[in-house]
């Protein structure tokens, strides 16, 4: 809100932002937390990953969903992804607060499967998998309508989003993921 603030005190009424960049290049943590656990899973029918996910909830004492109502999550996101690894992992201290007839609702019934997503994503590469999700779940509700147009209106300032140009998005979708998220040490391309 400071920055919109500002922007405005100087005179401006329009500024270019970088919404888009992270959801659509790999920026965000929960990419690299997957691409780590992930290269456990190199075995064909051994998912050690995938065991070492449910590890850390049972250390953590974290609730959680059947292991059914996971299974099904995973199908309809085509795979594992990392959009579960860290918000699936936070989101689950929710469900100490439900009750038990709306948690049973809730393990029955997948949020995601609301998304509409294509029913392609398991031929897709995971990396390409886990930043569509985040295009389709994170950047429209949270990044822009919350963090981005609200505040900015709010100073009379009009964000304009370069990454999320139309021929951009689709230039970086035929790049491979390595060119996307090529360094689990850090945290953006260079």
């Amino acid at each position: 809100m400071e920055l919109a603030k500002a922007v405005r005190a100087a005179g401006f009424k329009v500024a270019l932002t970088g919404e888009g960049a992270d959801e659509w290049l790999g920026g965000y943590p929960w990419f690299k937390i997957n691409r780590l656990l992930s290269t456990f899973d190199w075995l064909p029918g051994i998912k050690p990953g995938i065991a070492l996910r449910k590890l850390v909830i049972k250390l953590t004492g974290q609730p959680s969903f059947t292991t059914a109502s996971v299974k099904s999550v995973r199908k309809t996101l085509g795979g594992q992804n990392g959009w579960m690894d860290v918000y699936g992992l936070m989101s689950l201290n929710k469900l100490r607060f439900f009750s038990k007839d709306f948690l049973a609702f809730a393990d029955a019934n997948s949020a995601y499967e609301d998304l509409g997503l294509t029913q392609e994503l398991h031929r897709w590469h995971p990396a390409h998998r886990e930043l569509y999700l985040g295009w389709r779940v994170n950047l429209p509700g949270h990044q822009l309508a919350g963090k981005a147009d609200r505040i900015a209106m709010h100073s009379s300032v009009e964000g304009r989003y370069p990454f999320l140009d139309e021929e951009l998005l689709d230039y970086t979708a035929t790049l491979h993921p390595r060119w996307k998220l090529h360094s689990l040490r850090k945290d953006k391309i260079h």
